[in-house]
């Protein structure tokens, strides 16, 4: 083993360009242990041919080897980056090859055959690689490592991208905008201002896209502290199972004013049509985030009362704490309301059996009266 790779090592130094011919051949043996040697080698030499047999034979490279070109990727960088501009058989290769790279700088070209290639599939291929890469800067500016002016260029590509949807329809364009954006980019607002003639293709990605990051960004308006209506509107009425995810996530254990404020504003949310019962099978973030949520937009005393309950009977302090502040907040419900609760319940107050859905609820008040948590009896 040891000769062997001192033998790929000769070949990846030796400045006979006859090396590279050998190193071709290795690099479709049968012998895994040899084609990852080739490929190393090929990367070491500085030759555009080196890069050429690499992307020639992309698709045969194994995940870890691709991953070892993405650190130290030698020639093939440059042969990427021809085979993009160029009319060549390894278009896909090159898409592909960049995308997995993470070749930032090459978005714009990407754009461009996502635009306007002659082919639908590499079309769509472009897109596709766009969409991941803007991904990758979108989630670094939004855990705080803003790629500074990698993302402003692609972002600047990407804008024109949507102002001329009309000529390419491509969306994974229009998913690639929001995919790099995070909610405080002024160019994103600008586009999604009801003035704004793009707003309209935005929101559709906004509705419909079911990849979690647009969910997160548009659940992260929330947060801003102005909310166009139409983004109110969309908020309201996206339903799936990835916003509520999103929504939960962005509100959180500690919302602030302004997103409470939203909250009110908007009302009830289409993907929290949950029961108390549902919530109880949420992480216990999720579940104080669901709290804070239902307090501001149903208009049910009983309905919150019944959510409050459930969550106290969790036992976790971020729900309790949750559920209490919700308690503290409501407003005094009719007399009436408990005045016929409490002649059912105390009618069958031992066995409770056959109860109402409100004489059930005071029963569970008053079980809440013997909390351990002074926090609790008091709300």
């Amino acid at each position: 083993m040891q000769c062997l790779d001192l033998t790929f090592r000769t070949l990846a130094a030796s400045p006979n360009e006859a090396a590279i011919h050998v190193l071709e051949i290795a690099l479709v043996d049968s012998d895994a242990g040899v084609r990852r040697r080739a490929v190393t080698a090929l990367s070491q030499r500085r030759e555009g041919r080196c890069g050429e047999l690499l992307l020639k034979h992309w698709s045969a490279i194994d995940e870890a080897q691709k991953q070892s070109l993405r650190q130290h990727p030698g020639p093939l960088r440059a042969v990427i980056a021809a085979s993009l501009t160029h009319v060549n058989d390894a278009i896909h290769e090159a898409i592909d090859a960049a995308s997995f790279l993470r070749h930032f700088e090459l978005i714009a070209r990407l754009v461009d055959l996502a635009e306007t290639h002659v082919s639908h599939t590499v079309r769509q291929s472009a897109g596709k690689a766009v969409a991941h890469l803007a991904e990758l800067l979108g989630s670094q500016a939004c855990d705080g490592h803003d790629p500074g002016s990698i993302r402003i260029d692609a972002m600047g590509r990407l804008a024109k991208s949507v102002e001329q949807f009309s000529l390419h329809r491509n969306r994974n364009l229009i998913d690639a905008f929001l995919l790099g954006s995070i909610s405080r980019d002024s160019q994103l607002l600008q586009m999604l201002d009801s003035q704004s003639p793009h707003q309209d293709v935005l929101l559709s990605r906004l509705r419909h896209s079911n990849r979690p990051y647009i969910a997160r960004l548009l659940a992260s308006l929330l947060r801003r502290p102005k909310l166009e209506l139409a983004i109110a509107a969309l908020i309201g009425t996206r339903g799936d199972a990835i916003f509520r995810t999103a929504i939960l996530d962005q509100v959180g254990i500690d919302p602030s004013s302004s997103t409470l404020h939203h909250l009110a504003m908007i009302g009830p949310l289409a993907c929290l049509d949950v029961q108390p019962s549902a919530a109880a099978a949420m992480t216990d973030a999720a579940h104080a985030a669901l709290l804070h949520i239902i307090a501001q937009t149903t208009a049910s005393m009983q309905e919150r009362l019944r959510f409050a309950v459930a969550a106290i009977r969790r036992h976790d302090t971020t729900t309790t704490h949750a559920a209490t502040t919700l308690l503290m907040k409501l407003e005094p419900l009719d007399p009436k309301f408990w005045i016929d609760a409490a002649i059912e319940l105390a009618g069958d107050f031992d066995a409770r059996r056959s109860l109402s859905d409100d004489a059930s609820l005071l029963g569970d008040l008053l079980d809440l009266l013997s909390h351990d948590d002074s926090a609790v009896v008091q709300a």
